[in-house]
């Protein structure tokens, strides 16, 4: 058995588990990735900027927009805690090397998304913010001298004071630690169409709920409406069209067959800047009846300059967006239900902590405000590293108990990664069908169905796999991350189910409407 000790082990390498690492100084902080490299997660992949009030009047505006994009099931506590931190959040970014963009009077560049009242969405590199803040902390996290970044590290489970893990290089390896930070992501990849990067499969919500954390709210998966619909070669995501565009004038189009090319109806007084959930079902109904929906992004000025990212990803499938019309599909985006935690990051489980897409602070409610969630990784993650440093340790497991819980695990049976793999794909499917922009009961009772014969159909693979202690760190990866989309799968329908009226994200096709 290896045994470690850490101070404080931080799961996850985006910008939430960057921001709690870099601010734990000086503990001895070690920070896990079943990724190679501590760039991964959804940071890189976020085109859209981050959102902070102008100004003191604009606090309020910034609040109320949260609030109303969260459709009622926002937490004002939460939210005004994130707005009223968000001044001393940007400080400690350009403190850390960030540099927002300015314009030649070195003012910031304010830039607006939807269901923002105001422009106040600061950017890093045009359209590439996420990119870039990824690129700069991936870079801190490996100087910074009270951190030590593992790679190929999957955490297995929580236990008293500790965090079982399975290492590429070292096998399986027990971390004792009186702080634990969950910061592994959301749960795209549940979904067949997603904008969540292939590692984005609920790992870190999946450990907290075994270990019986409180975990709420996961019906509300928040779709983006224009994911690009030309998908790349062997991609397991899709590529975003950031809100931004529209923010700078694109509009949403679509054909009823003839030649004419209209706006598309979204059904929202601020049109193809509406809300993201309210464009999703527009765009959804629309291909349902089949007729396609397009970006038109050619009015936009400046657009190869201003969004560079976004050039190059149509340029990936033979699309120019100053020239051509752009086919949009609703993607699954955010995960804004989670591991439930206070306004300090603290779960229900004593001694761990969690920010960042895999946490429910109660800031996005049934529906995520674009570019507040790089927002919540910095003021959160600061936030939780404060409290870890000053909350009293749990008690950690004897050496007597640790061996135990090690050879338990290491005899762990599982299925063969090709068998794990297929049911992954049926988990990937039926959730699809079953929880998209638009839900109805039959359909979720049904996915349900599927999913607990599955289930049987991982049990009686399990029963004649291989232990845990005799795989590869690939085959445990494969394995592991189909059983967390099982259990989540299960857990996502199941809360969608129970929630018979439409609140944001989550839209009952047959609730009862009077």
């Amino acid at each position: 058995m290896i045994l470690e000790h850490r101070q404080a082990v931080v799961v996850g390498s985006g910008l939430a588990g960057a921001t709690v690492a870099l601010s734990l100084s000086p503990l001895d902080t070690l920070v896990i990735s079943k990724t190679a490299g501590p760039v991964s997660g959804s940071t890189p992949w976020a085109q859209g900027g981050v959102a902070f009030p102008r100004d003191e009047a604009d606090k309020p505006l910034h609040i109320q927009d949260t609030l109303v994009s969260g459709a009622g099931l926002g937490e004002a506590s939460a939210v005004g805690f994130l707005i009223d931190r968000a001044p001393a959040a940007r400080a400690w970014l350009e403190s850390q090397g960030v540099l927002f963009d300015r314009d030649t009077d070195g003012q910031y560049l304010y830039g607006r998304e939807g269901a923002h009242s105001s422009r106040r969405i600061l950017h890093v590199g045009g359209d590439g913010t996420g990119a870039e803040l990824a690129r700069h902390f991936s870079a801190r996290l490996q100087q910074t001298p009270h951190v030590t970044f593992r790679p190929r590290t999957m955490a297995l489970r929580l236990v008293p004071g500790g965090l079982l893990t399975f290492q590429a290089d070292r096998g399986l390896v027990l971390i004792l630690s009186p702080r634990i930070f969950l910061a592994g992501g959301g749960l795209g990849q549940l979904f067949d169409a997603t904008t969540a990067p292939v590692e984005g499969t609920g790992d870190t919500i999946a450990l907290a709920l075994e270990a019986g954390a409180s975990v709420t709210d996961l019906e509300m998966v928040q779709f983006h409406p224009t994911a690009l619909g030309t998908r790349g070669p062997a991609s397991a995501s899709l590529s975003l069209l950031t809100e931004a565009l529209r923010g700078e004038g694109a509009v949403l189009v679509t054909s009823d067959g003839s030649k004419q090319i209209v706006p598309l109806d979204t059904g929202h007084p601020l049109g193809s800047l509406g809300p993201r959930d309210v464009l999703s079902r527009a765009i959804w109904s629309r291909q349902a009846a089949g007729h396609p929906v397009w970006l038109d992004a050619r009015g936009v000025s400046d657009l190869k300059r201003k969004f560079p990212t976004v050039t190059r990803l149509c340029a990936d499938v033979g699309l120019d967006p100053t020239a051509d019309l752009l086919p949009v599909v609703p993607a699954a985006h955010y995960t804004m239900g989670g591991i439930v935690t206070d306004l300090n990051g603290r779960t229900s489980l004593a001694g761990v902590w969690a920010a960042g897409e895999n946490a429910r602070t109660g800031i996005h409610g049934g529906n995520r405000l674009a570019s507040n969630s790089l927002l919540e990784c910095a003021v959160f993650g600061r936030a939780a590293a404060a409290d870890t440093q000053e909350a009293l340790p749990p008690a950690t497991l004897s050496e007597e108990a640790a061996r135990a819980v090690v050879t338990g695990l290491a005899a762990w049976k599982l299925p063969h990664p090709s068998k794990s793999a297929w049911i992954k794909g049926q988990v990937v499917a039926s959730v699809s069908r079953a929880a998209g922009p638009v839900r109805w009961g039959p359909q979720l009772e049904a996915g349900l169905d599927t999913l607990a014969s599955l289930r049987g159909e991982w049990d009686k693979a399990a029963s004649g796999g291989r232990p845990l202690a005799d795989l590869t760190f690939d085959e445990t990866r494969t394995i592991l991350e189909a059983r967390n989309l099982l259990l989540l799968g299960h857990e996502v329908l199941t809360q969608a189910l129970a929630r018979k009226t439409s609140l944001g994200a989550h839209f009952r096709g047959d609730e009862d409407r009077g």
